[in-house]
C-alpha cells in the first residue's frame, strides 16, 4: 500500500491543453510502476512528490519533479528508473529520420500551415484533436506516417480536400515493393531486373504521384488517368527533358568535366590521342544520361573521331571501336554495380608511397575522413578526389600490355546489387566479384577485352614492374646518418653517410626482412643456420669493424648499431613484426641484381627449397605479397599461390595448438626461373637444392590466341611441338620463339609476355552481404590486384553515322587534342575505316556469341551511298543486318530531310528545318518530351461524325499543348538553376559563349496511338484494307501537324509531331479504353480479351502486324506518314524468321531511299543458346546445335533489341502476332 500526505495531495494541476483537474495519486503511481519501478522505491517518490507539489502546478512540472527523484535514485543504486520512465510516459514518434522523439502537436500544426498555407487556428484545432486522438490509443509508438494520415482524414472530416492534397505523403505501398523485389517491372524492357532497377521503380512511383498531384493540374492529370492521353516520363516530369544529339567537337577541343563545373570531379584536358577520345565519347553519353531521361546519341559520330585515326592501321581502329561498343553495353549493364569485395588487395601509392590495402579498409577510411565530399547515385555512395590529392594505383595500358602508375580519380562502395562470385585460378589466385564487375580476357584477335566471371575462360594476370630503374649495383644511398659528438657515442654505433649498394647488402636486408626485428638502437636476427652467422658477421665487419655480434639462446643473433637501426627502420622503412614485412622501395626500382639479391636473402630466411628445387616464400604480410609480385615481375619470374591459410584456421606450432591470427600464403616461384638464384642464397643446405629446370609447372595457356598468332607472324615455329599441336598447351616458350624469328611482332609479344592467361579452377557463387567497393582509374579504367589479376573498372544509347562527309561538314575545321587539323572533307577515309570496323565488331557479338544491344547503330543514306566506291561497305552493313537485325537506316534523299537530320534509336527526329543551319537545328539539341494521344479513344467519342472527330482531336492537343507548356517552363528552369551542370556548362572561349545544350532547339511533340484502330472505328477498313482508310488517316495527322505548325507561329517553340514508340502505351490505353468503351473496343483492340493485360493497339500509324502485308505495301503505308511526322518516325520491316542475302536485302534498301521512308530497320527475332552460345534466327525453344532448353531470345520491341523476357504482355501478345513483311530471300 502507497502512503501519501492526503491532504497535501488534496490539489488541483494544470495539464498541457490548460485544462484544470485534481491531482491523482493512483496515476502517478500507475505510470512509475509501468516503468518497472520497485514498490519501495514508488511510495517514496509518490511521497516527495506531494511534499513539493501546489495547487495549480503544471504536469510538465510534475514530470519534472518525478525525473529528478528518480535520477537521484539511480546515482545511489545504479538503476535505471529515469530511461525506463522516460520511454514508458512519453507518447514517441518513429521520424522519417528514423529516431524516437516525443510526440508534439506543434509540430503538426507548423506542418500544416507551412505546407498547405492554412490558417493558424484551424491548425491548432486540427493539431488539439490528433492529440486527443492519439491518446487514447494502446501503442508503444506512433509513427511520421501515421499521424500524416490522421491528420489527413482530418482535414476531409473538415471538407478541406485542396489543403488534403497539399499535405499528403507519396511513397508505395509495402506488398507493391515486396511484388518488384520479386518480379519486377515490365513498362520499360531496357530495364533488367536487379536491385539498381527496383530502386529506379520505387523512386520513380514517388515521382509519379508528386507529378500528377503537384506538376500538372487536376485536369491534366485526370485526362492522364483517365486514358485521354498519356503522360511519358511522368518520373522525370520535374527534373529531366528527354534526349540529346551530341557533339564531341566542343569536349575534343575544350577538355572534359564530366560534372560540368570540375568541382567534384578530375577535369580531363582535350584527347590527345584515339583511345582517350573513344572514353571521352562514351563517358559524354554516360554524364548527360545522368541528367536527361531518354536515349543519349552522338550525331556524325564516325566524323568526330576521324582526325584521331590519321595513319592509324585498320585492326587499331577496329580494337578501338570494340573498346567503345563494349565500354557502352557494360555502363548498361553494370551502372554502379561492378565491385569488388571488401577483403580484394590493391597497390595505393599515397604521398609517394606503395601500400597494399584492402579495398574495403581504404576506401572506408577514405570516405570517413572526406565525408562532406560524398555524392550519392541511387544508392552508391561516390568520392571524387582532387587531383591535388595524387592517389594512384597499378594500372594497365591494354594496348601495350605494360604497367603504369595511373591516377585514382574516384571510389566507390555500395551493396551489392546482384551475385558475387569468387573466380579460382589453378594458379591458386582467387578475386571476389559482383556478377556485373568486368575482368579481362584475350579473345581471339590477340585483345584484352572485357567479360564477367561467368563468361570467363581464363584470368589474366599481369607481371610487370610499374617502376623505372633508377639504382643499380655500385651506387651509393645516403644513411642520413651523422655522428653524435656525445661522449656517450661509441664508434660501434657509426656507419658511413652514404653506402655502397652491394649484393650482399640486398641480401642482408633480404635477410631482415625475413627473420629481423628491431631492439633499442639494434637488429636482432633469428637464425640457426652457421652459413648465414658468418654472412651476417662478413658483411656487418665490412661497415663497421667495431660492431660486436652476441648469440642468444633463442638461436638469434642481436647488434648494436645506431647508424644501421636508423637507416633499416627510418631511411629504408623496413617494418617490423611477421605481418608488417615490406620491401625497401629502392629494391623495387633496383636493376636486375638488386632485385635477385634481395630475393636470394629473404629465400634465405623465409624460404623453402624442396628436394626437388621448387622454391616457396612463406608470410602472413598482404604488404609483401603485393611487392613480391612486383618484384618478380622485375624478374620475370612467374609464381602461384600455393597455399593459403586461412585466418582464424587452428595449427599447431612445436606440438601446441593454437588459431592463427592472419592469414599465411605460400607463394611459390615457377620452376624455369630458380637457377639464376644460386648465388644469391646463403645457406649451402638451401643453395644446393636449388635445381632449374625448363619445365613450366604453372597452369597457364595461350591456346586462345595461337590462330591470332598465326596470322601476324611470317615465320613460324615449325618444329615446335606445342605450335603443330592442337591438344598442347601453348606456353611462353612458344612465344620466345615467335620474337625471335619475327622481331617487328616484339611490342605485341611482350604483351603476351607481360599478360598472362591462368587456366580457371572454378567460378562459384559466395554468401556475402557487406559492402562492394570500386575505383575509377584515369584513362585506363583498369587496376590490378595484388596478386596481379587485371580488373576493369549503358546508357540507351545510339550513334549516327555517315558513309560519307556531308556537305555542310566538309569545309568546317576538324577538332583534335585542343586545337583544328584542316576540313572534316580530308578525312572521308578515316570515317569509312571507323563504320567499317563498328560493322565488325558488332558482327561478332560479344565473347559468348549475344548481340550488342547499345548503342543503336543507325547509318546515313545519302545521294553516293550506292555508288560502287561504298559497296563493300553497305554490303557488309547488310550482312549485319541479315545477322542482328542491325543497322537503321535514315534516308536522306528526300527534300524533306533537309541539310541534316538524325534520329535516336527509339524514333525521335531532329532535322535542318528549323533554323535552316544544320548544326543549330540538329546537334546539341533533342527532345523536351512527347505526351501521346489515344486516337481511338476518340474515334468512339465522335460517333463516326468527322467534325466532331476533329473537333475532340483539336481538344485533347490542347490539353497536351498545356502539359508540354509546363515542362517546357520547369526545365527552363531547371537549367537557370544549373541543376543540370553538365548540359548547361559553358566553354573557355570567346566565339562560344551559349550553354553546351540548345534548349531553345528543342522538340515539345505530340506522339499518337492507335491511328489504325481509329480508322478501324470511324471508316470501317484499317490502314492495309482500303486506299480510302490511308486517305482519311492522312487527313488526321495532318491535321496534328498543322496545329503543331500554327503554335510554332503562335510561341515561337519547336513544336513537332511524331510515332510514339508506345513501349507500355499501346497495351495501356487498350485496358482502359475497354474499361470505359467495352463495346466499342470488342471490334477493334488487337490481343486476347480473354487476357485483358495482352490486348493492345497498333503503335502510331503502322499497320496491324498480323497482316502480313507484302514489304511494298508497308513502304506504300509508311510513306504517307513519315513526312508528316516530323518528330519521329520509324518503319519497321519484320525479317522475323528468314535470313536474307545481304546483296538482295542491300537492292531492297535502294529502292526504299527512292522513296519517302525516312527512317526504318529490318527487325529478325534471334535465339540465342546459354549453353553453347550458338546464335539462331528465330523465337526457339531449343537449341539446334546442343538441344538445350537454355535460351535467352531477343527482337525489337519498339525502338531497341533486347531480350523478350523483360518485355510488358500486351508487346508479348504483339510479338506473337507479327507476321514477317520479308520473303525468304
Amino acid at each position: 500500500m502507497i502512503h501519501t500526505n492526503k491532504a497535501k495531495c488534496n490539489i488541483t494541476i494544470v495539464k498541457k491543453d490548460g485544462n484544470v483537474e485534481s491531482f491523482n495519486v493512483n496515476k502517478l503511481a500507475k505510470s512509475l510502476l509501468n516503468s518497472n519501478i520497485d514498490y519501495k522505491d514508488v511510495d517514496l517518490v509518490v511521497n516527495i512528490v506531494c511534499n513539493k507539489i501546489y495547487n495549480n502546478t503544471s504536469t510538465e512540472q510534475i514530470k519534472k519533479i518525478v525525473y529528478d527523484i528518480l535520477k537521484e535514485i539511480d546515482d545511489k543504486k545504479g538503476t535505471k528508473y529515469t530511461e525506463n520512465y522516460q520511454f514508458k510516459n512519453i507518447l514517441k514518434v518513429r521520424t522519417s529520420k528514423k529516431e524516437f522523439e516525443a510526440f508534439d502537436k506543434n509540430k503538426i500544426i507548423d506542418a500544416l500551415t507551412n505546407e498547405t498555407g492554412i490558417d493558424k487556428e484551424t491548425a491548432r484545432k486540427i493539431g488539439n484533436d490528433i492529440e486527443k486522438e492519439v491518446k487514447k490509443f494502446n501503442l508503444n509508438y506512433l509513427t511520421a506516417p501515421m499521424i500524416r494520415e490522421l491528420v489527413n482524414a482530418k482535414l476531409i472530416e473538415y471538407g478541406l480536400e485542396e489543403y488534403r492534397q497539399k499535405h499528403t505523403r507519396l511513397g508505395i505501398p509495402v506488398y507493391d515493393i515486396k511484388k518488384l523485389i520479386n518480379k519486377g517491372s515490365r513498362e520499360n524492357a531496357n530495364l533488367m531486373h536487379n536491385p539498381e532497377s527496383i530502386h529506379k521503380w520505387v523512386a520513380d512511383e514517388t515521382m509519379k504521384q508528386y507529378a500528377l498531384l503537384e506538376v500538372f493540374p487536376k485536369h491534366i492529370a485526370d485526362a492522364h488517368m483517365r486514358g485521354d492521353i498519356h503522360l511519358h516520363d511522368l518520373e522525370y516530369a520535374a527534373i529531366r527533358p528527354v534526349c540529346c544529339q551530341h557533339d564531341l567537337r566542343e569536349f575534343f577541343l575544350n577538355g572534359l568535366k564530366v560534372d560540368g563545373t570540375g568541382n567534384h570531379t578530375s577535369v580531363s584536358k582535350p584527347a590527345k590521342h584515339a583511345e582517350v577520345a573513344i572514353q571521352h565519347a562514351a563517358k559524354v553519353l554516360s554524364a548527360a544520361q545522368c541528367e536527361m531521361s531518354g536515349g543519349q546519341s552522338i550525331d556524325e559520330f564516325n566524323i568526330w573521331l576521324a582526325p584521331y585515326m590519321k595513319g592509324l592501321p585498320y585492326d587499331r581502329v577496329k580494337q578501338l571501336m570494340q573498346m567503345f561498343i563494349y565500354e557502352m553495353n557494360q555502363m548498361y549493364v553494370a551502372r554502379g554495380g561492378q565491385s569488388l569485395v571488401k577483403d580484394e588487395l590493391i597497390f595505393i601509392k599515397d604521398n609517394e608511397k606503395l601500400k597494399i590495402c584492402k579495398i574495403g579498409e581504404y576506401i572506408n577510411e577514405v570516405m570517413e575522413k572526406y565525408n562532406e565530399k560524398i555524392t550519392v547515385n541511387g544508392d552508391t555512395e561516390i568520392l571524387y578526389l582532387d587531383e591535388k590529392d595524387e592517389v594512384y594505383t597499378i594500372s594497365v595500358n591494354i594496348n601495350t600490355g605494360k604497367t603504369e602508375f595511373k591516377r585514382v580519380y574516384a571510389l566507390s562502395r555500395h551493396k551489392p546489387h546482384n551475385k558475387i562470385y569468387k573466380v579460382v585460378g589453378k594458379d591458386g589466385t582467387t578475386v571476389s566479384i559482383t556478377e556485373d564487375h568486368s575482368l579481362f580476357n584475350y579473345n581471339e584477335n590477340g585483345q584484352l577485352v572485357q567479360v564477367k566471371p561467368k563468361e570467363m575462360s581464363h584470368i589474366i594476370r599481369n607481371f610487370d614492374n610499374p617502376y623505372t630503374i633508377e639504382y643499380k649495383i655500385g651506387d651509393l644511398i645516403s644513411t642520413e646518418y651523422a655522428r653524435s659528438d656525445s661522449k656517450y657515442n661509441s664508434r660501434q654505433n657509426d656507419i658511413p653517410e652514404n653506402i655502397e649498394i652491394t649484393k650482399e647488402l640486398c641480401q642482408f636486408l633480404g635477410l631482415f626482412v625475413a627473420e629481423g626485428s628491431y631492439g633499442t638502437n639494434s637488429i636482432r636476427i633469428s637464425t640457426t643456420d652457421d652459413d648465414v652467422v658468418k654472412f651476417i658477421e662478413k658483411f656487418l665487419k665490412n661497415i663497421n669493424e667495431n660492431i660486436t655480434l652476441t648469440i642468444e639462446k633463442e638461436n638469434n643473433i642481436l647488434f648494436t648499431n645506431k647508424g644501421v637501426y636508423e637507416f633499416i627502420k627510418n631511411v629504408i622503412c623496413i617494418n617490423s613484426g611477421a605481418p608488417n614485412k615490406n620491401i625497401p622501395e629502392f629494391i623495387l626500382k633496383g636493376d636486375k641484381e638488386i632485385k635477385q639479391a634481395f630475393l636470394g636473402g629473404l629465400i634465405s630466411g623465409d624460404g623453402y627449397i624442396s628436394k626437388d628445387g621448387r622454391v616457396q616464400i612463406y608470410t602472413t604480410s598482404e604488404q609483401l605479397l603485393g611487392q613480391l609480385h612486383i618484384l618478380l615481375s622485375g624478374l620475370n619470374m612467374m609464381y602461384s599461390i600455393n597455399k593459403v591459410n586461412e585466418e582464424g584456421e587452428r595449427v599447431k606450432i612445436k606440438g601446441i595448438e593454437s588459431q592463427r591470427n592472419h592469414k599465411l600464403y605460400v607463394i611459390e616461384i615457377a620452376k624455369n626461373s630458380t637457377d639464376v638464384l644460386d648465388e644469391y642464397i646463403i645457406p649451402k643446405c638451401k643453395k644446393d637444392r636449388i635445381k632449374g629446370s625448363d619445365y613450366e609447372q604453372l597452369s597457364y595457356d595461350y591456346r586462345i590466341i595461337k590462330e591470332y598468332l598465326r596470322n601476324i607472324a611470317d615465320k613460324k615455329p615449325c618444329d615446335d611441338y606445342a605450335w603443330k599441336s592442337s591438344n598442347r598447351k601453348l606456353k611462353l616458350t612458344t612465344l620466345e620463339k615467335i620474337e625471335e624469328m619475327n622481331p617487328e611482332l616484339r611490342d605485341e609479344i611482350t604483351k603476351f609476355k607481360l599478360n598472362v592467361p591462368f587456366e580457371i579452377k572454378e567460378i562459384k557463387e559466395t554468401d556475402y552481404e557487406e559492402y562492394v567497393y570500386d575505383l575509377s582509374v584515369e584513362d585506363n579504367e583498369n587496376f590490378i590486384t595484388a596478386t596481379g589479376i587485371l580488373c576493369h573498372n549503358t546508357v540507351f544509347s545510339s550513334m549516327n553515322l555517315e558513309i560519307e562527309i556531308p556537305k555542310y561538314l566538309k569545309d568546317k575545321p576538324a577538332a583534335i587534342a585542343g586545337t583544328t587539323r584542316g576540313t572534316y572533307g580530308e578525312y572521308e577515309e578515316e570515317a569509312k575505316m571507323i563504320l567499317e570496323a563498328l560493322i565488325d565488331v558488332v558482327m561478332e557479338g560479344d565473347a559468348v556469341g549475344k548481340p550488342f544491344l547499345f548503342p543503336n547503330f543507325i547509318v546515313k543514306l545519302r545521294e553516293n551511298a550506292f555508288k560502287d566506291e561504298n559497296k563493300h561497305l553497305m554490303i557488309k552493313l547488310h550482312e549485319l543486318s541479315s545477322k542482328w537485325g542491325l543497322p537503321y537506316f535514315i534516308n536522306m534523299n528526300p527534300e524533306w530531310q533537309a541539310n541534316n537530320t538524325n534520329a535516336m534509336g527509339c524514333r525521335t527526329r531532329l532535322s535542318g528545318d528549323w533554323t535552316g543551319d544544320a548544326e543549330q537545328d540538329t546537334l546539341r539539341t533533342g527532345n523536351m518530351q512527347w505526351y501521346t494521344l489515344n486516337l481511338p479513344r476518340i474515334a468512339y467519342e465522335a460517333g463516326g461524325d468527322d467534325d466532331k472527330l476533329f473537333e475532340i482531336l483539336s481538344e485533347k492537343m490542347g490539353v497536351i499543348k498545356e502539359a508540354l507548356d509546363i515542362k517546357h517552363d520547369i526545365t527552363q528552369k531547371i537549367l537557370n538553376d544549373r541543376i543540370m551542370p553538365f548540359m548547361t556548362q559553358r566553354f573557355d572561349r570567346e566565339q562560344e559563349e551559349e550553354q553546351y545544350y540548345r534548349y531553345d532547339n528543342t522538340t515539345k511533340t505530340f506522339g499518337f496511338v492507335g491511328l489504325n484502330e481509329l480508322l478501324q472505328f470511324h471508316v470501317g477498313e484499317e490502314l492495309h484494307q482500303s486506299k480510302e482508310a490511308v486517305e482519311f488517316g492522312r487527313k488526321v495527322i495532318e491535321f496534328m501537324r498543322n496545329y503543331a505548325n500554327n503554335l510554332k507561329k503562335e510561341t515561337g517553340l519547336r513544336w513537332t509531331v511524331t510515332q510514339t514508340p508506345a513501349e507500355s502505351t499501346a497495351g495501356r490505353f487498350a485496358r482502359l479504353d475497354h474499361q470505359h468503351y467495352k463495346k466499342e473496343t470488342e471490334s477493334v483492340v488487337k490481343g486476347d480479351l480473354s487476357n485483358i493485360g495482352s490486348t493492345y493497339y497498333t503503335n502510331s500509324s503502322h499497320p496491324r502486324v498480323d497482316e502480313g502485308i507484302t514489304l511494298g505495301e508497308k513502304v506504300a503505308i509508311d510513306e504517307v506518314f513519315h513526312p508528316l511526322c516530323n518528330g519521329g518516325h520509324m518503319g519497321h520491316f519484320w525479317n522475323a524468321e528468314a535470313y536474307a542475302d545481304p546483296e538482295a536485302l542491300m537492292e531492297i534498301t535502294r529502292k526504299i531511299s527512292t522513296r519517302d521512308v525516312g527512317f526504318w530497320t529490318y527487325t529478325k527475332n534471334l535465339s540465342i543458346c546459354e549453353k553453347c552460345s550458338v546464335a539462331m534466327g528465330g523465337l526457339k525453344d531449343n537449341c539446334n546445335n546442343c538441344g538445350s532448353l537454355d535460351i535467352q531470345k531477343y527482337s525489337r520491341i519498339t525502338g531497341y533489341l533486347q531480350n523478350i523476357s523483360n518485355w510488358n504482355d500486351a508487346k508479348r501478345m504483339e510479338l506473337a502476332d507479327r507476321k514477317s513483311n520479308i520473303k525468304k530471300i
